[in-house]
C-alpha cells in the first residue's frame, strides 16, 4: 500500500529504531539481511540479530 515515499519512510523507521535501541552504528544497522534475524513466530517479543564484523 502507498507509494515509494511511504515505503521509504517505513524502512527508515526500522533503521533508526535498530540504531537507537540496539546501539548500532549506521553501517551495522544496514548490514543484516532477513536470514540474520531470529524473530518470534507471532506477535512482538524478543528477537536477535547476527551482526557480522567486516574486515
Amino acid at each position: 500500500m502507498g507509494g515509494y515515499q511511504l515505503a521509504r519512510g517505513r524502512r527508515l523507521v526500522g533503521l533508526f529504531a535498530a540504531m537507537y535501541f540496539g546501539g548500532l552504528r549506521p553501517a551495522e544497522a544496514i548490514g543484516p539481511v532477513e536470514t540474520d534475524l531470529n524473530l518470534p513466530e507471532e506477535g512482538w517479543g524478543w528477537g536477535s540479530a547476527l551482526l557480522h564484523r567486516g574486515g
